[in-house]
């Protein structure tokens, strides 16, 4: 997508730097046009949403490669989830789907992720409305369970919704 191509520079900062921690940069994609349902058929009729692209650290290859920096993923994740959020504040966003941010094959602990967006959502009360997208395909649903466990009767909105295939 174009708006990509026109931050090369988070791109290319990636590929300079090693650190497996990666950087607190945001791209904002806005008014992406969406043109496909969930089975990658096309829609009658395509709407636009805006995005935001941040990187999540990779804890995984963090403790097998960078393991001096495993202690600090908890602080990047917060910091790093208060950004998004002021980055979707400052371009006008009230309503928020966000995901499991690299809780997936990065390996980043879910109850880490979690409560660092709730912190940082509890400190920011911009949104009327936050929901987490939470794909958890594995027998125990451990990253659906911490989700649910940090945001259950938090007062704030903020919900989970699961894929009609997991409920």
């Amino acid at each position: 997508y174009p708006c990509l191509l026109a931050a090369s520079d988070f791109y290319a900062h990636h590929r300079a730097h090693p650190e497996l921690t990666y950087s607190d940069r945001v791209i904002y994609s806005p008014s992406v046009p969406v043109f496909r349902d969930d089975k990658g058929a096309f829609l009658p009729e395509p709407y636009r949403v805006s995005f935001l692209t941040a990187a999540a650290p990779n804890f995984g290859a963090i403790l097998r490669s960078q393991p001096e920096h495993a202690a600090a993923v908890p602080v990047i994740l917060q910091r790093r989830a208060a950004r998004v959020l002021r980055v979707a504040a400052a371009h006008g966003h009230r309503r928020l789907v966000l995901g499991a941010w690299g809780c997936g094959v990065f390996g980043n602990d879910p109850a880490v992720v979690a409560a660092a967006f709730r912190a940082s959502l509890r400190d920011n009360r911009f949104f009327d409305d936050v929901v987490f997208a939470v794909l958890d395909r594995s027998r125990d649903t451990p990253v659906l369970a911490a989700f649910a466990d940090a945001f259950s009767n938090n007062g704030h909105g903020d919900r989970l919704v699961t894929p009609p295939s997991e409920r």
